[in-house]
């Protein structure tokens, strides 16, 4: 099960930044704190309210987020090479937060991993 459109409907809701998960002045988001939203956390309370067992479902979006970036936007991607502790989470925090992205971009990158995921569903 993926989460994304949650996800994406939470940067529409609660609005798109950079630099923050959520930035705590306007409430806006960024591409994972939106994803981090929708998967683990009440908004409001920042409690984990999955199940544990979503955690594959979580990498899963994650990993599908990052395949478009890879794809659509590979200029924006930024290589922390070994240093990075999730490839997939340092490539769409560098894609969200690059000088160039809009929120039309992201909002192109969910849409298209929603699509990709549900085609791995059906």
């Amino acid at each position: 099960m993926t989460n994304l459109p949650q996800a994406l409907e939470a940067l529409r809701c609660f609005g798109w930044g950079k630099g923050h998960l959520k930035n705590p002045e306007d409430g806006t988001l960024c591409a994972m704190g939106a994803l981090n939203m929708a998967e683990f956390l009440n908004a409001e309370s920042h409690l984990l309210i999955q199940e544990p067992a979503t955690v594959p479902d979580a990498v899963a979006d994650m990993n599908a987020l990052a395949k478009v970036v890879d794809e659509q936007y590979p200029d924006r991607v930024v290589d922390y090479g070994s240093r990075a502790l999730c490839v997939a989470w340092t490539k769409i925090a560098g894609f969200n937060n690059h000088e160039y992205t809009t929120f039309a971009d992201v909002e192109k990158v969910f849409e298209k991993a929603i699509a990709a995921r549900h085609e791995e569903v059906d």
